[in-house]
């Protein structure tokens, strides 16, 4: 059982971990078509840096803004 798991499972991870398209990271799901392994790769988005949150948080208090004038002109 340990071998068939390091062949099937553990070497193609570690492959596209090392040098394929995990290299930067993302999850993966392991599902049996046809009596074989299928992998599908989904990327996870990486987080913000400090700059882009900044950047983020002064968008959302201008949209905030925004709605407050076109309120109190509506009125």
């Amino acid at each position: 059982m340990a071998r068939l798991i390091d062949n099937k499972v553990k070497s193609p991870l570690s492959r596209r971990v090392l040098f394929g398209d995990l290299v930067d990271g993302g999850r993966v799901t392991i599902e049996i078509v046809n009596d074989d392994l299928d992998f599908t790769v989904t990327e996870i988005p990486k987080p913000l840096t400090k700059e882009e949150k900044k950047a983020l948080k002064a968008l959302k208090l201008a949209d905030k803004e925004n709605e407050k004038s076109e309120s109190q002109t509506d009125q």
